[in-house]
């Protein structure tokens, strides 16, 4: 191994001997091996240094502080002993995937412009793929509110930390990384790798657990200190008002007046510095003006500016929306209403609505345009969304189709792109969004379907939740429909919900059709989720994993 390594990794221990030696194998069995492995035995009093010193690698160096100096002073010891053209974070109770160091030295060797960037991460024992923001802009905006990295996922380029003298401030004894973070995103672009490349381990003696008052008082300091860069110095008062706002603490009505003056003085002091993009920062304060319980108030102003804009219908007269209906709640009946609604007074287009159920719950509004509802009684518990959406697809009368779920809403520039790679006959298969699926909680659900126009809808961004990643294909997608019935249209096999969408994108990649998605993403109203969204039983389950690997 040369004297400079391309990366370094770092990794303080303090009393993790339930963990560390899978923490450790888990770098050694990285398939990029040009790394070195610097370890900081914290003062450890079990036998955390015994099990380090067992691992014979070369490329591990073990520095050993005679005390407990605390977390971020020992990544500092290590910075500074660090060679590597990159650093990388990882936590002695954290395991890597196998491609972790790979896969972040090709993506920062690939984006010069990129300084510093997390990555995806699974709780460590969990299925689930989670995934934080990636656009720098709204990272900066999205930092005012909170950390929106996974500290032990970092990859940063050294002469970056050395120019901007960017080290961990230590007097932010549980939130240093956050406030690194902050400060980096002054100086370069910062982002998160849209894939899962650490198994993040959450447990009773975590720092995060262990110390998550201390941590919030140091993220809140950090918060306002992240005002300065736009010149501004609260008094005690305004840092109790924005801290409140931040964390959607109420803000008694009395001073709502006051609340709307800090934002507009925080709004005004952007437009001198520019630091903000504009209209991130205005959605981030919507955002967090809806969780209010004044809110009601804040969407009728909004609505008003936004009533003032005429906009002419759209023509998708060679499209049928078909909206598959089991009324399970009350919020999925009102959500159905607000997507039909959003639908006809967006585009002149067709909407087909079949409702399949026991008995019939769902009573269609009035809307102008062709809207045909139809009711077949169906006493099976669960829902069978592929049979009933082939029989929707085969008696409509439009060469396209949009197969939507009645709690799902794209921008309709988004909706009018897919359609129009339909009619080029470039695609079989398109989605209205690019993999993105933001989920609305139930009060900006609730607040949402008070609203007429759907362009509002990305103002509350900063309060929603990801799901499923950066590669979703739930919730709509359109096809052309002769094409997409003589490949079989949907997989009657599969029986229930959720793996007929893995299914229907695999097997169009399958037979190497091209797919198209739309820049931007897709929104899903909250509602409770019951029984019939499952799998009948285990067995059928089986039977769908089988037929969707015979694909």
């Amino acid at each position: 191994m040369s004297d400079s390594s391309c990366i370094s990794v770092i990794m303080p221990v303090y009393n993790a001997a339930k963990y560390v030696g899978e923490a450790i194998q888990s770098i050694l069995d990285q398939t990029f091996h040009d790394f070195e492995f610097i370890i900081i035995n914290d003062g450890s009093t079990d036998n955390s240094l015994e099990i380090v010193q067992s691992f014979r690698d070369h490329r591990i160096k073990i520095l050993n502080n005679s005390s407990n100096i605390g977390n971020y002073p020992s990544r500092n010891k290590g910075l500074r002993m660090a060679k590597g053209e990159y650093i990388c974070v990882m936590d002695s109770d954290d395991v890597a995937t196998k491609l972790r160091l790979e896969r972040q030295y090709l993506y920062m060797d690939g984006h010069h412009e990129i300084g510093m960037a997390g990555s995806g991460f699974r709780y460590y024992g969990r299925e689930q793929d989670i995934f934080r923001e990636n656009d720098y802009e709204k990272i900066k905006v999205i930092l005012l509110r909170n950390n929106c990295f996974i500290h032990p996922t970092l990859i940063i380029r050294r002469d970056y930390l050395q120019k901007f003298n960017l080290w961990y401030d230590e007097k932010y004894y549980f939130s240093a990384d956050y406030d690194l973070i902050a400060r980096a995103a002054r100086h370069f672009r910062i982002t998160n790798i849209p894939e899962v490349l650490l198994y993040y381990r959450i447990h009773e003696k975590q720092i995060t657990i262990m110390n998550r008052k201390e941590q919030m008082k140091y993220a809140d300091n950090i918060s306002i200190q992240q005002l300065g860069y736009l010149s501004i110095v609260p008094d005690l008062n305004e840092i109790k008002l924005h801290n409140n706002l931040l964390k959607g603490i109420p803000v008694k009505f009395s001073c709502r007046e006051k609340l709307y003056s800090w934002i507009n003085k925080i709004s005004s002091a952007n437009k001198k510095r520019q630091y903000y993009i504009e209209n991130k920062l205005e959605s981030l304060f919507d955002s967090l003006l809806s969780l209010q319980t004044f809110c009601k108030d804040s969407s009728k102003i909004y609505s008003q500016k936004v009533n003032n804009l005429k906009v002419d219908k759209v023509d998708l007269t060679d499209v049928t929306f078909l909206i598959r209906l089991r009324i399970d709640s009350v919020q999925r009946k009102e959500n159905a209403d607000f997507v039909i609604r959003s639908i006809s007074n967006i585009f002149n287009t067709n909407i087909s609505i079949l409702e399949v159920d026991s008995e019939q719950v769902y009573i269609p509004e009035k809307i102008q345009g062709n809207l045909q509802y139809r009711f077949i009684e169906d006493r099976n518990e669960i829902f069978h969304m592929t049979k009933w959406t082939n029989q929707m697809i085969s008696v409509a009368d439009t060469p396209y189709v949009a197969i939507w779920d009645p709690d799902t809403f794209a921008a309709p520039e988004q909706v009018v792109e897919a359609v129009e790679k339909l009619r080029s006959g470039e695609v079989v298969m398109s989605f209205p969004y690019d993999g993105r699926l933001y989920s609305y909680n139930k009060i900006i659900s609730d607040l949402i379907k008070s609203f007429t126009e759907i362009v509002l809808l990305k103002k509350y961004f900063y309060v929603m939740q990801l799901m499923n990643g950066f590669h979703n294909t739930r919730g709509s997608f359109l096809v052309d429909k002769k094409q997409y019935m003589s490949l079989g249209g949907e997989n009657e096999k599969i029986y229930g919900w959720w793996l007929e969408d893995d299914e229907r994108l695999k097997r169009m990649e399958t037979l190497n059709l091209p797919l198209f998605y739309s820049k931007g993403p897709l929104f899903s109203l909250w509602h409770p989720t019951v029984k019939n969204n499952w799998f009948a039983d285990t067995e059928v389950e089986r039977k769908n994993w089988k037929e969707f690997l015979k694909t």
